[in-house]
């Protein structure tokens, strides 16, 4: 069985094969597109979709926000054929998804069971294989500041790990409160380069995991 897994916040659903390494697309498309053709959308150019190969990140601006979606296909014929049976679609590609995602109910709870219990409700791939990279929302000047997340001057996109590292992109995760050191046009991404950040438990946490994932290298 092949499968894509997505997870959404407000606007975007995320999607990424929860086996094996996923990359994400060389050149994200960002569709727009309603729960009736998500499963249409993503899959293989040569199959009518829009993604270069099976297995990327990519994300979709619609009505599935805030859900939780996979986009599967499975080779055996019984399967198909129940798939089919309960109307979850024609194959070979389909579409599994839940309306909601309760991020703020969630988070508190992962956080209690790891600092009471000492157990972990959620951990990426070591080391991680994507980053959510910080993208000017509008052109910023010099001076600057990053407001919140869903605010007026940033917002999120994918890009692989490595390509983020090396380039120096900043995570979105650090970028609430930083100054901006020169101007930043409009969907331009934004590198640690460009900003001074808030020192913070947060940054020094980062620091600490990125030299964590570095050992997996």
């Amino acid at each position: 069985c092949r499968a894509a897994y997505g997870r959404g916040r407000l606007r975007w659903q995320r999607c990424h094969r929860p086996a094996g390494r996923p990359q994400c697309s060389p050149a994200i498309t960002r569709p727009t597109v309603d729960i009736p053709q998500i499963h249409e959308v993503f899959r293989p150019r040569d199959q009518g979709g829009v993604l270069s190969r099976e297995g990327v990140v990519e994300y979709v601006i619609g009505d599935l926000a805030p859900g939780v979606f996979a986009v599967v296909k499975h080779r055996g014929s019984v399967a198909n054929e129940t798939l089919r049976y309960l109307k979850v679609g024609e194959g070979p590609f389909y579409l599994l998804y839940r309306p909601y995602h309760l991020t703020n109910l969630e988070v508190p709870d992962t956080v209690g069971w790891a600092a009471i219990h000492k157990k972990t409700t959620l951990a990426c791939l070591r080391p991680p294989v994507t980053e959510v990279i910080t993208i000017a929302k509008r052109d910023l000047g010099r001076g600057d500041y990053v407001d919140s997340f869903g605010g007026h001057t940033v917002y999120g996109g994918i890009e692989n790990r490595a390509q983020a590292s090396r380039e120096g992109l900043l995570p979105l995760g650090l970028a609430v409160g930083a100054r901006l050191r020169e101007d930043v046009e409009k969907d331009s991404v934004i590198t640690y380069d460009q900003v001074d950040l808030i020192s913070s438990p947060l940054l020094n946490f980062r620091k600490i995991q990125d030299g964590m994932h570095d050992e997996y290298q």
